[in-house]
């Protein structure tokens, strides 16, 4: 289970410092445009689900000059950093994805950039995006999927066990491949792609990747998260796991998995 609550308070603290750490999400925005085969397209609305510090939205704006294009987001201060970044641009409102305050049928096209993993369930996004296009309408999205920071996982895990400390869970994307289709064809899209991409990144140490996440404000939402004193101890084990199991040439891994797809409203 995700905390939503939690969530909307993380990404309010990281909205100042998710560009300076978002640098892997910025490099996919540009292979997310061409996957989705928008570019063929001339909407007169556009809706950005999850806008973040507006990264994908100013891409859409520029990619479509004429068209009108909104953008939501669940934490304020990631609205904030959007319109300071792009004054009169888009059109920005505090909503949730589950839950869009719109009619339906206002959009030609809608995107979301990975902002969808910190969902319980990919269905509820699904539907209230098919719900807001317009018949024909396109929709596309990035996710991060249940493979990201495996070894994180995995280390944490083991740590656990030789512990014995069982008062928390380490951070879970839930989401898959599969589920992101299942998704799609239970909300009644049609013409749907999905594809996956396992992506290394590298980083100098465990703390400087925790410091990448957290920057992001990506941190664990589950309401099991670690919050007991003896967390410290368990938090020392797994990151000399980690260096020991995947640890090399003074940098460690860290496995992202981008899961990547689009659909059109049933005309």
């Amino acid at each position: 289970m995700i905390d939503k609550t939690f969530v909307k308070k993380s990404f309010n603290t990281g909205a100042a410092t998710y560009d300076d750490n978002a640098a892997l999400q910025r490099r996919l925005l540009q292979g997310l445009l061409d996957f989705s085969g928008c570019d063929s397209l001339k909407p007169q609305r556009v809706l950005d689900i999850g806008v973040g510090t507006g990264n994908l939205s100013l891409g859409l704006a520029a990619m479509f000059p004429r068209a009108q294009v909104y953008a939501c987001d669940l934490a304020e201060n990631m609205l904030l950093r959007a319109r300071q970044k792009s004054p009169g641009a888009l059109r920005l409102f505090a909503a949730d994805a589950e839950s869009l305050p719109l009619g339906e049928g206002c959009f030609d096209l809608a995107a979301s950039s990975f902002t969808l993993q910190w969902l319980n369930s990919l269905d509820l996004a699904m539907r209230e995006a098919v719900r807001v296009l317009r018949p024909g309408g396109l929709f596309f999205f990035a996710v991060f999927g249940m493979r990201t920071f495996r070894e994180l996982r995995e280390c944490f895990h083991q740590a656990c066990i030789e512990t014995g400390y069982d008062q928390g869970e380490a951070l879970v994307i839930p989401h898959t491949h599969e589920a992101a289709a299942r998704a799609l064809r239970a909300a009644e899209f049609v013409e749907i792609t999905t594809e996956s991409e396992k992506i290394i990144e590298y980083y100098g140490s465990v703390a400087d990747l925790v410091r990448s996440i957290k920057g992001m404000g990506a941190r664990n939402a589950s309401p099991r998260r670690n919050r007991t004193p003896g967390v410290r101890r368990i938090w020392r084990r797994m990151v000399e796991l980690y260096e020991m199991r995947y640890g090399k040439d003074g940098r460690i891994p860290a496995t992202y998995e981008v899961i990547m797809g689009r659909a059109v409203r049933p005309r």
